[in-house]
C-alpha cells in the first residue's frame, strides 16, 4: 500500500505541497512500523555480528535501507530531491519472504534427509513364479531378485 500511495503523489506533478507532505508523513509512519516489525530481528542480528567483528551481506542490506530512509528524510525536510519512503518496507518484505522460504526449504531438506537415514528392515523378494513376497532383508541371499518401487530406499 505504501508503494501505491507513493506512486499517487509522485506521478502527479501538480499535487499541492501540503497534500504531498501529509501523504509523505503517512508513508513515513507506515515505513517506521514496517522497519520495527520486520527489521528488528535483522538489526539485532547485525549488532551481534558487528560485535564479533563480522560483516555479512545483511550489513550492506541494512546500510542500503538506512541510506534510502535518511536520503528520503533529507529530501522531504529540505524539499529538494525525491522521497522514496516505500523502499525500506518493500526491501524488508522481500527479505523476510526470502528468509521464510529459505527456512521452509531447509526444513524440508532436513526432513527428507532424515528419511534416508532410516534403514529399511524389509524388502519385496521376487519369487520364481513372478510374484513378490515381503521378507526381512537378512533373508536375502546373493542372486535373489528384489523389487524396488519408486521412492523406496534400497
Amino acid at each position: 500500500q505504501v508503494m501505491l500511495l507513493s506512486l499517487g503523489i509522485n506521478l502527479e506533478p501538480d499535487t499541492p505541497s501540503e497534500i504531498k507532505r501529509g501523504v509523505q508523513l503517512v508513508i513515513l509512519g507506515i515505513t517506521l512500523v514496517a522497519i520495527l516489525l520486520l527489521g528488528k530481528p535483522l538489526f539485532f542480528q547485525q549488532i551481534r555480528e558487528l560485535r564479533s567483528r563480522r560483516i555479512g551481506i545483511e550489513t550492506f542490506f541494512l546500510l542500503t535501507l538506512l541510506g534510502s530512509l535518511v536520503a528520503s528524510l533529507q529530501a522531504m525536510l529540505t524539499g529538494v530531491g525525491a522521497v522514496y519512503f516505500e523502499i525500506p518496507p518493500i526491501l524488508l518484505t522481500v527479505y523476510t519472504l526470502g528468509k521464510l522460504l529459505g527456512v521452509r526449504a531447509k526444513n524440508q531438506a532436513i526432513t527428507r534427509s532424515k528419511e534416508f537415514l532410516e534403514i529399511p528392515t524389509s524388502c519385496w523378494k521376487m519369487l520364481p513364479n513372478g510374484s513378490t513376497h515381503k521378507v526381512n532383508i537378512h533373508e536375502i541371499q546373493i542372486g535373489d531378485q528384489i523389487q524396488v518401487f519408486p521412492g523406496e530406499l534400497v
